[in-house]
């Protein structure tokens, strides 16, 4: 993981899910000081082999530059293991092409349930 503010705790790291559908990069960090929720930031990111990692802009094009990159989905979780999850599509529905593509909406949750805890050390047990 690498700090991108370290005077606010915001983090940023990569997540790698599948090689082939499931890459995406995570900022997140504590909404207040008493650290009682973590709220996150997630683009996904797409393969330009053998070229840079390309994000989808706000535009439908693409760019190297994920400050420039349209959110896939952003959200909080509380210390209690509650959620609230904002996926940004222009719908409330989401298409999968096949069973893979949706599972690995599971598993980034999962995953961010598992960065939630280590902002949150001393509430890993209730979002583990």
């Amino acid at each position: 993981m690498t700090d991108v503010a370290a005077e606010t705790g915001r983090k940023r790291v990569e997540l790698v899910l599948d090689e082939r559908t499931g890459r995406f990069l995570v900022d997140f960090w504590c909404f207040s000081a008493d650290k009682l929720v973590v709220e996150f930031e997630v683009r996904e990111q797409l393969f330009a082999e053998p070229g840079p990692m390309l994000y989808r802009d706000e535009h439908d094009d693409f760019t190297e530059d994920p400050e420039q990159a349209e959110l896939y989905l952003d959200g909080a979780i509380r210390f209690d293991g509650c959620s609230n999850v904002d996926f940004k599509t222009d719908s409330s529905l989401k298409h999968f092409c096949d069973r893979g593509e949706a599972a690995r909406i599971g598993a980034l949750l999962a995953r961010l349930y598992d960065l939630a805890a280590e902002m949150m050390p001393e509430h890993a047990e209730s979002l583990r």
